[in-house]
């Protein structure tokens, strides 16, 4: 079996294992490589991504050792090109993208459609991160210079991740007959990582803290039952525990009730 395949190996692996279907893949492991193939001929990769490849759980963590420390390896990855210390929130980097086992259980990505808005979506959207940078006032250079290095890296996790949930999601509604299963996930996995800016975990400057809120937050989860109302306003509530809005998104939440109705 072929433990990584990168762009250029993929592109020229056309006749392997013929056009096999993500669900060929997921029963097989040999398939797999000719399935991304398949997938990145049908494609059109960004310069700012350098290389695509599959490697099986083995072949990473030989690569990557301190991914032991992960609790579970995650179905994709982006790692910007020479792995710096410091979250690349300057931008101005190339990132290579890795396909691990997990994007092949049926459980976490459940088709073909939803393995390619994973790669092709979310994580493109990652290396589009790094390349671009970020200059926002609430989270920027000055910001994570100013924060407790761990404290910047996590805050650089969540925030990337929220911003690449979102533009998954953006993409998903051009796609019919997704699976809820598949919605659950995504949506959920936008809700836990948003959580994080809430729970007080991590020790961020108010303004920071509220402005990042506020620009995260999304319509669609005024639907969730995570958004509950009562006397006092809206509270966020996930795994029985309850989260206050700064102001700002209190008067947002506001501002779009009284929208509604009129």
């Amino acid at each position: 079996m072929l433990a990584a395949l990168s762009v250029a190996a993929a592109l020229g692996a056309g006749g392997c294992g013929g056009r096999p279907t993500h669900a060929a893949a997921c029963a097989d492991p040999a398939l797999r490589p000719a399935y991304l193939a398949r997938v990145l001929r049908d494609a059109s990769l960004p310069p700012f991504v350098t290389s695509v490849e599959y490697l099986d759980a083995q072949s990473f963590l030989q690569r990557h050792p301190r991914a032991r420390a992960l609790p579970r390896l995650p179905a994709m990855l982006t790692l910007p090109d020479g792995e710096p210390q410091a979250p690349p929130v300057e931008g101005g980097r190339a990132s290579r993208i890795v396909v691990l086992p997990g994007a092949f259980d049926r459980a976490v990505v459940q088709s073909d459609v939803v393995f390619r808005l994973g790669l092709l979506e979310h994580e493109v959207h990652h290396a589009r991160l790094t390349h671009r940078g970020y200059a926002e006032a609430a989270f920027g250079p000055a910001v994570l210079a100013a924060l407790p290095p761990a404290v910047g890296r996590q805050l650089y996790d969540v925030v990337t991740e929220l911003d690449a949930y979102r533009h998954e999601l953006e993409a998903a509604r051009r796609h019919r007959g997704l699976p809820p299963e598949y919605y659950r996930m995504a949506a959920g996995a936008y809700l836990h990582y948003y959580v994080r800016l809430l729970d007080g975990a991590l020790p961020l400057p108010a303004g920071v803290r509220d402005e990042l809120v506020r620009t995260r937050f999304e319509p669609w989860m005024l639907g969730q039952p995570v958004l509950q109302r009562d006397e006092r306003g809206w509270r966020f509530v996930l795994d029985d525990r309850r989260y206050e809005f700064p102001p700002a998104v209190v008067a947002a939440l506001r501002a779009g009730e009284a929208a509604a109705r009129r």
